[in-house]
């Protein structure tokens, strides 16, 4: 079986796996914690549900489902984007039978859960929680394989505790495997949630809640709230949030102002699945939340862009938010970015809207581009 991953180039590095069966084309390679799990597939017994989660490229997703062609096989990450990725490669190697989420939370049961952790994506209370999950989520004997870029005693310990013992299989300099099977005894899990109150000068207090993945898990992010202090918003404004995140400062503003509707978009389900509660537990009227990686065009054009984008990915992120803001705004309208280092951003926004002030605030650079 060949696998392409993204396009087909010349110089696409060749992986072989499982005794050469299967033949992997890809620009600079598979992970290590992808190879180790991919190993350990034909361990399994006639399996009747596989999830994998956090993979990057859905080569594992595609193995497994030539190796059980009776099984369901589903490949689960928390970010749109790397699940838009997964999409993108099983079409184009035609694979038909997996099955792609994107959502906060495992859902439904399982016999064997294979996690694939890279340290660029490791945060500690977010892996804690995600093999609380799968714990919970196996069936009685069912197995979780989770791959990790190095040792992390914690996040070991955590499933010692939860599965009365795991193995650490194949410790190297690149890696290791931990591997435990559930025995069905009781366990507690633990609540990594966050709840926390944004207090302004006027006295407004907002109630929040994060969930570990989500950016600034346990509190408001330092250059959103300075961006706050800078945004101008006026009653019956329509609002465009990207990267809302817990939805902070869409809120912020809506308690400011009367607007007629706001608009909150995020790739991070997590930071989604904040969003619609603490909208909801904050009362709040008008809104939509979109799961997106791609950027969003809103029915309406907007009065005003609020945007906290990731800087990584050499700013492409940054150039879909600024994208997707001089696509929605009306004549005139402000489009608001905060950022540390302003230089690359200033450009794409200047590039973007003709224009582009910098207002240094709180030890954060807030841009402003008017469409």
């Amino acid at each position: 079986m060949k696998i392409y991953i993204n396009k087909y180039f010349k110089d696409n590095r060749l992986e072989k796996f499982l005794d050469f069966k299967y033949e992997v084309y890809s620009r600079s390679g598979i992970n290590e914690t992808e190879k180790r799990l991919i190993k350990k597939l034909p361990e399994l017994n006639e399996p009747r549900k596989i999830l994998i989660l956090e993979n990057r490229t859905g080569v594992i997703g595609m193995i497994a489902s030539d190796l059980f062609p009776e099984a369901e096989i589903t490949l689960q990450n928390v970010d749109k984007y790397h699940s838009d990725k997964i999409e993108h490669n099983l079409k184009h190697n035609e694979v038909t039978r997996v099955k792609v989420l994107c959502q906060a939370d495992i859902d439904g049961k399982y016999d064997a859960i294979y996690y694939q952790q890279t340290q660029a994506n490791l945060v500690k209370e977010f892996v804690l929680d995600l093999v609380q999950q799968c714990h919970a989520a196996l069936n009685k004997n069912g197995k979780l394989f989770l791959a990790m870029e190095k040792k992390e005693k914690v996040i070991t310990g955590k499933m010692q505790e939860l599965f009365g013992g795991a193995t650490i299989d194949n410790l190297t300099d690149k890696g290791l495997l931990l591997i435990a099977k559930k025995k069905n005894n009781p366990v507690e899990y633990i609540d990594y949630r966050a709840d926390f109150v944004l207090s302004s000068d006027e006295g407004n207090r907002i109630a929040y809640r994060s969930y570990p993945g989500v950016f600034a898990h346990h509190r408001v992010d330092e250059g959103a709230k300075a961006m706050l202090e800078l945004v101008e918003v006026n009653d019956g404004d329509t609002l465009l949030d990207m990267g809302c995140g817990i939805g902070s400062i869409g809120i912020a503003l809506a308690r400011q102002k009367k607007l007629a509707k706001v608009f909150f978009v995020d790739s991070n389900s997590r930071a989604i699945k904040a969003t619609e509660f603490n909208c909801e537990n904050n009362k709040m009227e008008n809104y939509q939340t979109i799961l997106s990686a791609s950027g969003f065009t809103a029915p309406k054009k907007c009065q005003v862009f609020v945007g906290n984008p990731p800087y990584f990915s050499d700013f492409r992120i940054a150039g879909i938010f600024v994208e997707a803001a001089h696509a929605n705004l009306l004549k005139g309208s402000k489009a608001w970015f905060v950022a540390k280092n302003p230089q690359k951003l200033k450009e794409i926004i200047k590039e973007q809207f003709g224009n582009c002030e910098v207002i240094k605030h709180h030890g954060y650079n807030i841009l402003v581009g008017v469409r």
